[in-house]
């Protein structure tokens, strides 16, 4: 194992954090971003995109809660129940957050792992060949590359003007 298969997991780690802390404010979407990107950089399964997206997660918290902390924002509440009730929030919108970041892990790195699937291959090549041009079929009415000659489906013999 190279040098740079150490480094690149924690450095997608540590700028999905960064990315947590920023984005962490916007409900839902915001909280999967930087799982999914700490996962996608990593390239693994959902298992491992999951860990990356909560480690993100965690970071981006803890960096978070420095920044507060450091301004004094806990500590210019006066009243003690309603200190309470803001760290309880505060406490109850990361967990969830940071859960959301793990679940972006995860399914990043599960879309990544379906690209080879072999129900998803066939639309692979359709994407992939922008610049073919395609036939249907007259029998059965699939779409076919036109250097083919024949239906992939049916065998019938197709021609550019087949459609």
């Amino acid at each position: 194992m190279n040098i740079s298969e150490k480094v690149r997991p924690a450095a997608a780690v540590a700028a999905g954090g960064i990315l947590y802390s920023f984005l962490n404010l916007i409900p839902i979407v915001g909280w999967i971003i930087p799982g999914a990107t700490a996962a996608i950089t990593i390239k693994k399964n959902p298992k491992t995109g999951f860990q990356a997206g909560v480690s993100a997660g965690l970071i981006g918290f803890a960096a978070s809660t420095y920044i507060l902390f450091a301004f004094g924002l806990f500590t210019e509440v006066a009243n003690t129940a309603l200190k309470l009730l803001i760290v309880w929030f505060y406490l109850l919108w990361h967990a969830s957050a940071i859960f959301f970041s793990g679940c972006g892990g995860a399914l990043a790195s599960g879309i990544k792992l379906l690209e080879d699937h072999p129900l998803i291959s066939p639309f692979k090549s359709f994407a992939g060949n922008e610049g073919s041009k395609y036939v249907v079929c007259k029998r059965c009415g699939r779409g076919n590359q036109e250097q083919s000659g024949s239906c992939e489906n049916c065998g019938e013999e197709v021609h550019e003007r087949g459609v």
